[in-house]
């Protein structure tokens, strides 16, 4: 999964509504390639998919891709990432 993110995230202004980067099902979990209604998952796994935050930034309407504006290496292994997104004002109701 680390080496997909690795390898799309310099392709994020290249994405856009009609035009998505195919980052492979591993790190776009909000993808589901199953029968919902026939799942078999544990609570936590529904919980997890099912959480409308997420879902509403993943399915934002301004439709940008997140961009990646740092990693760093933390010293007990593998690294820190910081991802930004420019998502439609749900306050304003834009």
């Amino acid at each position: 999964m680390a080496c997909i993110i690795d390898f799309a995230a310099p392709l994020g202004q290249k994405a856009g509504p009609g035009q998505w980067n195919d980052l492979d099902m591993r790190p776009s979990p909000l993808i589901l390639g199953d029968d919902l209604l026939s799942m078999d998952c544990s609570n936590e796994t529904w919980t997890v998919i099912t959480n409308t935050a997420i879902i509403s930034i993943n399915q934002d309407l301004n439709g940008q891709p997140g961009i990646r504006l740092c990693k760093m290496l933390v010293p007990e292994g593998g690294d820190l990432q910081l991802w930004a997104s420019e998502l439609v004002n749900r306050q304003g109701k834009s």
